[in-house]
């Protein structure tokens, strides 16, 4: 199924955005779900600019607000210079699912706007999957070691940071944790945040809806998520 571009989008030719955020375009999510339907190399390029003015150009906007709002608030969270948002392209070179594209949009800001920080804000766009995160994904092992290590080693900080996060609704785990205390930290399986240090990420998150990608307001509501979740990243920058 293709997607008919609405009339009055914005230039395609934009590389970086041209004004302030204005919400994700009323084809966006559309495009995403044809896409999911058509994922090839044709497809896409016959509806690329529907990609470039409903989803890339408003990602972009929203990042560089969000860096603002960021920055006005000291929180050391901001976009990649060069690269602010994830390729629509898939690598594939690995992968025996060869569709080309991915049928989402991301972005990730980082400590410094330097990716090789650990600690991220990120940013996932999706028809019905939308969402918010921040903290310590899939971190390389001596990190993971580390982080592990900073929970084991001082309980109680780590609670004061569990309950600071549940009081805005936040709750800490991705992903399915290990089913065994990992090597060097037997002796810590009956702590009470033994289950924490099984897992391999630490990361809180938050959904967002369809209606949410629309509203002009969402930096703002960004902003907010990074600063809820910042006892998290503190916590963890303390160590590292």
């Amino acid at each position: 199924m293709a997607v008919k571009k609405p009339k009055g989008t914005r230039s395609t030719e934009l590389s970086e955005p041209s004004g302030g955020f204005r919400g994700f375009g009323s084809q966006a999510l559309p495009f995403l779900r044809a896409l999911k339907e058509n994922n090839e190399r044709d497809w896409f390029a016959a509806n690329k600019s529907i990609f470039q003015d409903e989803c890339d150009t408003p990602l972009r906007e929203l990042v560089v607000e969000v860096g603002r709002g960021l920055e006005a608030k000291g929180i050391p969270l901001a976009p990649m210079p060069k690269n602010p948002v994830f390729r629509i392209y898939r690598d594939i070179r690995f992968s025996h699912d060869k569709s080309p594209y991915k049928t989402n949009v991301g972005s990730a800001l980082y400590r410094e706007g330097d990716k090789s920080r650990p600690g991220l804000l990120y940013i996932h766009v999706e028809p019905g999957g939308s969402f918010l995160a921040s903290g310590f994904y899939q971190p390389d092992p001596p990190l993971l070691k580390a982080l592990r290590q900073g929970v084991a080693d001082d309980p109680a900080g780590f609670g004061k940071v569990v309950k600071a996060l549940e009081a805005r609704g936040l709750k800490l785990g991705m992903g399915d944790p290990l089913a065994r205390m990992p090597k060097g930290f037997e002796a810590f399986a009956e702590s009470p945040f033994a289950e924490v240090i099984r897992f391999r990420s630490f990361v809180v998150s938050r959904p967002l809806t369809d209606e949410d990608l629309e509203r002009r307001d969402l930096p703002s509501t960004v902003v907010t998520f990074a600063e809820e979740a910042l006892p998290l990243l503190k916590f963890f920058w303390s160590l590292i």
